[in-house]
């Protein structure tokens, strides 16, 4: 930032982060994810949900977490988004964005029905629910590249490889004329089975459907070692891209790894997986023979606020814990609050939203913007009001947004147990009451640092050694 732009900043008491956007170099785009709608969420005059007897659910297993204590109309942290918080995020997404120079598009990576058992649910509500967040992302009048999550399909988690599968022609349908979503995204997207690349501005954008290698889909696929072929197609995207010099931008629902806020053994192993072993392996080898080539990695799913360095790590030998970091995979929170039942420690979330800010020239990607809305702030006064959490560079005192720059925060998070508690403060957007010790700890810095899952379990048994 020059000095003049500065000045300018400090004349109108513009916050830093948007001193740049006086130039026509600077843009904006939002990320979005996890809204997991309940369309059956209501409450009456006492603020008490009227729907409590639907079960909540998570993997294979079913609970009633939902227990009829919601208070007011932006819901609980005990359930689900309803309608209320959604609207309320996608007007502050539109209000907000008016007010800046370049907002070219949002980003929307998936989760949008609720954790009810499917026992509960149809795929009638789950595209009901897919509708009416479309109709409120069509309201800010930007454009919006979305992919789906893994709740997003009937029975939950069940994606097929056969890309006429109603799931993908419904979706794609609904979206075919909405927000501006290019012909081309809705073609590839509607013939691969979820996923697509489209060329806007800067960027090659790759929207995966990463659903199709989660643990929890048990459908039998025609090629289990490529189900869809999208291994092979993100191969062929990716060389194409490196082969024409292109910034690639991907953006999927579920991250590679294991999950942050889960403390135990699960299946002879420590933590919790996402994907199925091979496909975490073949897909953190994708990301590190074309590290160079993607530029940005953006995922959901965790509901929580973190990141994943990518290393390279070709074979486990054994060695690799100290393998230079070649990627980072950045993650936003969610907008729903939902308790998630994973684990006692898992806990809930403030609803968030993020606003990335880049150069749509060059496509560097310059900062983001955390938002956050206090739900029982919310609920109390009757009214959602958004505000910023955190600005990225200002928070972790870093530069920029490099790979090195996450694991230089990594590293400070690692020697410095206050600089890692503001990593943990924002870890679940403020939520009051989730406290963390030192066996936290060590799966936090683990989920982080180590995306194979046999590097992660060595990492968690030396995180346990030094305690």
């Amino acid at each position: 930032m020059n000095k003049r732009n500065i000045l300018f900043c400090l004349i109108l008491s513009l916050p830093l982060f948007y001193c740049d956007s006086i130039t026509e170099d600077i843009g904006y785009f939002w990320h979005i994810t996890d809204f997991h709608l309940d369309t059956n969420f209501s409450s009456n005059d006492n603020g008490k949900q009227l729907n409590d007897q639907r079960e909540y659910f998570i993997g294979d297993y079913a609970y009633d977490v939902c227990w009829g204590k919601a208070q007011g109309k932006f819901g609980d942290y005990n359930c689900d988004s309803s309608e209320e918080l959604v609207k309320s995020a996608t007007q502050f997404i539109k209000q907000y964005s008016e007010g800046l120079s370049n907002v070219p598009f949002i980003l929307w990576t998936g989760d949008d029905t609720a954790h009810v058992n499917d026992s509960y649910g149809s795929p009638e509500e789950a595209y009901e629910a897919i509708e009416i967040i479309t109709l409120y992302l069509n309201q800010t009048g930007l454009k919006v590249f979305p992919v789906l999550g893994n709740h997003d399909a009937y029975p939950h988690n069940q994606f097929h490889d056969n890309p006429e599968n109603e799931l993908y022609q419904k979706t794609a349908e609904i979206w075919k004329d909405s927000f501006g979503w290019p012909n081309e995204a809705y073609e590839q997207y509607r013939t691969n089975g979820g996923f697509y690349k489209v060329q806007h501005g800067p960027f090659l954008m790759v929207g995966l459907n990463s659903n199709i290698w989660y643990r929890s889909n048990k459908v039998n696929f025609t090629d289990s070692l490529d189900p869809s072929g999208q291994f092979k197609w993100l191969e062929k995207t990716l060389e194409d891209a490196k082969q024409n010099d292109k910034k690639v931008f991907l953006f999927t629902h579920i991250p590679p790894g294991k999950f942050e806020r889960f403390y135990q053994e699960f299946e002879d192993s420590y933590g919790f997986p996402w994907f199925k072993e091979d496909y975490n392996f073949r897909y953190l080898q994708i990301l590190q023979e074309y590290a160079d080539t993607i530029h940005l990695q953006l995922y959901g799913h965790h509901h929580t606020d973190t990141f994943k360095l990518i290393r390279n790590q070709p074979d486990f030998d054994g060695t690799g814990l100290e393998n230079e970091v070649i990627g980072v995979g950045i993650l936003a929170p969610a907008v729903t609050p939902w308790n998630s039942t994973l684990a006692p420690e898992t806990g809930a979330n403030n609803p968030a939203i993020r606003l990335f800010k880049y150069n749509i020239k060059t496509g560097e990607i310059l900062d983001y913007e955390q938002f956050w809305l206090d739900l029982n702030e919310a609920n109390q006064n009757g009214t959602a009001n958004w505000k910023s959490e955190y600005v990225f560079k200002e928070y972790f005192g870093v530069k920029n947004l490099t790979h090195q720059a996450f694991e230089e925060i990594f590293q400070k998070m690692t020697e410095d147990s206050e600089y890692f508690d503001k990593y943990h403060q924002i870890n679940s957007v403020q939520k009051p009451d989730i406290d963390c010790d030192a066996n936290c700890r060590g799966y936090h810095l683990c989920a982080i640092s180590q995306q194979d899952y046999q590097y992660f379990d060595q990492c968690v048994e030396k995180a346990k050694s030094l305690k």
